[in-house]
C-alpha cells in the first residue's frame, strides 16, 4: 500500500493552510491580547507565529514550537472565555466603541485558537507521508 503526499507536500512539514492559519491566529490573537492584557500576553502568539515561519526549513524545531506557542496560546486565551460572557452583558449596558473593540478582539481570538488547536491536532494524528 503506498502513501503518496498531494502536491506540494513534503514528509515532515506542516502543511502550508495549517502554518498560514497558525500565524494569522498567532497574529491576530497578540494585537488583540496586547491590547487588552498587556504586552507580555504576546509571547506565546510569537512562540506560535515563529513556529509557523521556520517549520518549513527547521522541521523539527518548528513543530515543537508550534506545539509549545499553540499550548501556552490556549492556556492564555481559557482567561478570555471566563470574561466574554460578562463582557457581552456589559455590552447591552454601555455602547462604547473601545470596550466593543475589545469584546470584538477576545471572541475573535478565542474562535481563531479553537480553530487552530484543532486544525493542530488532527494534522498531528495524521498518519507521517513518505517522502
Amino acid at each position: 500500500m503506498q502513501n503518496n503526499p498531494r502536491m506540494g507536500e513534503f514528509a515532515g512539514i506542516v502543511p502550508a493552510k495549517i502554518r498560514l492559519l497558525s500565524i494569522a491566529t498567532g497574529c491576530l490573537t497578540a494585537i488583540g491580547g496586547s491590547i487588552i492584557l498587556g504586552l507580555f500576553f504576546s509571547i506565546p502568539p510569537i512562540i506560535l507565529v515563529l513556529g509557523a515561519v521556520a517549520q518549513p526549513y527547521i522541521r523539527v524545531v518548528g513543530k515543537w514550537l508550534i506545539g509549545l506557542g499553540a499550548t501556552l496560546l490556549s492556556l492564555e486565551v481559557m482567561a478570555l472565555v471566563a470574561v466574554i460572557p460578562e463582557g457581552v452583558w456589559l455590552l447591552r449596558l454601555y455602547h462604547d466603541r473601545n470596550f466593543l473593540a475589545t469584546l470584538s478582539f477576545s471572541i475573535a481570538s478565542v474562535l481563531l485558537v479553537a480553530w487552530c488547536d484543532v486544525a493542530l491536532i488532527i494534522e498531528a494524528r495524521r498518519p507521517s507521508r513518505s517522502p
